[in-house]
């Protein structure tokens, strides 16, 4: 009974592990964590079925439980392994395993029925307990040399990871080679023992806490991966990723290409001084010794500029990024400036202006790195930004008043998609809930506009454009107040709201009403006008509100435009 207890207590701590998997890490995995996950519950079920059985049929069909998961637990390990060494399987030899597993298990299915894996099997008691006697067949031993082939395969991925690939983490090769090792040790000692306690059990439940272990590591480098995906697209700029420890946790390809000495850094391994002059700044900058955080590096007749900074804190570890933008058409201008002096004017004009451009690419894809931990506003930013572009643009039509110049039009459309760059702040729990908020989770979401305009300030601390730092910071800190005071987060009321704010506010709610999310389906353009026409006055600024209703035709043919993408 104490076996069967322990037994018991594996079988519920397997369900935990799927449960914590599907819940927590359900963005970071494939279908092979899953799989072993529900191949090692398989083997705990099958052992506690062994453990309470009280007849020799009810023994075979635990023994035949633990076959199915056993059999294809090691399978689903190996390529588990492969993926965190990023390493790629031998497709041929992975199906010569499968095929052997399906084998095996077909001979396990047929004990009583022939002698391929048990020659005889007995049931007799021993102690408390009642246990099964065989005399192995011959698929037995295949099923052993299975089993090592297997775990020799994973051992060779991990060798060939830490000798060849530079993009796999050293800390995941080290445990990846700690799981194989633990699951050879206790099938020996088990074997060496002749325990009556089956060892191979808790073992399968080691490693699955150390493939959490792993995931756990891959989820806290998110940013990487979401930063990779919003700037691997350009060959103007990237970035490189450290944590504080100065270990190396990634890079685009631009900077590989820019910086060949990023491809000798293993992931996770600490920047040291190397005979470089950008690994040797970027260790001054981790180290404190360098305190101007911008610097230009030659490379062949390139000149790529540097930014240390940091970006983000989160679950307590700041994360430093180096970004990195190609300065060589800056660096070529100035030169030609100093030879043909006024003749240059104008490339000096066109360079900034393509600078600027950067700069917009860079806060926008900020804006995108944001967005994409929220799992319930996908596009949110491009159709409000373009809502705001029409709106803005027929404003200045109609010549609506006369501050809004062109320059604020501008300013207003371009810090648009910076209105919800507060939700970084927000727990993962809370921004990705695809029901309905409780009271305590609603105070928690509302705070994302005040905190918004403080990293948005941050941000723009240093930028030259006051005018347009002002409406980025308003536009993050009061697009959700009401024109009747009933808003959030100061309660501001009619033209106490800044003028932007107003603006977001209108392009904010529609998208949200005529838009499809996870927790409602996508509204009529009919019902969306009208809730907007009977929120004038309340929620909109009446006068305001009458003309973004105006531009009803352009914003349903623009949300047509959606639907045929």
């Amino acid at each position: 009974m104490t076996q069967a207890l322990l037994y018991g207590s594996f079988l519920a701590i397997s369900f935990i592990y799927l449960i914590v998997l599907l819940l927590v890490y359900r963005k970071h995995v494939s279908s092979y964590y899953v799989l072993l996950c529900v191949a090692t519950i398989i083997i705990c079920l099958g052992y506690t079925l062994m453990a309470t059985s009280t007849s020799i049929r009810e023994a075979l069909v635990g023994n035949k439980v633990i076959y199915l998961g056993s059999t294809f637990v090691p399978f689903f390990l190996v390529l588990c392994i492969s993926e965190l060494c990023n390493v790629r399987i031998f497709k041929p030899l992975i199906a010569v395993f499968a095929a052997t597993g399906l084998f095996i298990f077909a001979s396990v299915m047929c004990v009583g029925q022939n002698q391929l894996f048990y020659k005889s099997v007995s049931f007799e008691r021993r102690g408390n307990m009642y246990a099964l006697v065989k005399e192995y067949g011959p698929v037995h031993f295949v099923y052993i040399l299975y089993l090592f082939a297997l775990i020799a395969y994973g051992v060779a991925i991990v060798v060939y990871s830490k000798i060849h690939e530079r993009n796999a983490s050293i800390a995941s090769s080290t445990l990846c080679l700690m799981i194989l090792i633990i699951t050879v040790l206790i099938y020996i000692v088990q074997k060496l023992v002749k325990s009556s306690f089956e060892w191979s059990c808790l073992a399968f439940i080691i490693d699955y806490l150390l493939v959490l272990i792993q995931l756990r590591r891959i989820k806290l480098y998110d940013l990487a991966g979401i930063s990779g995906m919003t700037m691997e697209s350009t060959n103007e700029y990237g970035f490189v990723i450290l944590d504080t420890k100065k270990r190396f946790t990634g890079a685009d390809g631009f900077a590989r290409k820019s910086f060949p000495e990023l491809n000798e850094l293993k992931i996770d391994a600490v920047v040291e001084a190397f005979d470089t002059d950008f690994l040797a700044k970027l260790q001054g900058w981790m180290n404190g010794e360098e305190t101007d955080y911008v610097a230009c590096f030659k490379r062949g007749d390139k000149h790529i500029e540097a930014r240390y900074s940091d970006i983000m804190e989160r679950n307590g570890r700041v994360v430093h990024c180096v970004r990195l933008h190609d300065d060589t058409k800056y660096h070529e201008y100035q030169e030609l400036i100093e030879k043909y002096n006024e003749n240059l004017k104008e490339e000096v004009e066109r360079q900034t202006t393509k600078l600027q451009r950067v700069q917009d690419d860079i806060i926008i894809s900020m804006a995108s790195i944001v967005e994409n931990r929220d799992n319930n506003t996908g596009g949110h930013i491009q159709r409000t930004s373009d809502i705001v572009k029409i709106f803005v643009d027929y404003l200045m039509k109609i010549n609506y008043m006369d501050a809004l110049t062109p320059e604020i039009a501008n300013s207003i459309i371009k810090a648009a998609p910076l209105h919800d760059f507060g939700k970084i702040a927000i727990s993962d729990e809370v921004l990705n809930k695809p029901g309905k908020f409780t009271p305590e989770e609603y105070e928690v979401m509302k705070t994302h506009s005040a905190k918004g305009a403080t990293i948005v300030a941050r941000i723009l601390q240093h930028s030259e454009n006051i005018q347009f730092k002002n409406i980025a910071v308003n536009v993050a800190h009061y697009h959700h107040e009401k024109w009747d005071g009933t808003g959030y987060p100061e309660g501001l009321s009619m033209k106490e709201i800044p003028f932007e704010a107003r603006v977001m506010a209108l392009a904010d709610v529609f998208d949200a009403l005529v838009s499809k999310r996870v927790y409602k389906s996508q509204m009529s353009y009919d019902k969306a006008f009208s809730i907007i026409e009977e929120s004038l006055g309340t929620h909109f600024d009446p006068n305001l509100c009458e003309k973004f209703l105006e531009c009803r035709p352009a914003l349903e043919k623009l949300y047509d435009s959606y639907a045929e993408e």
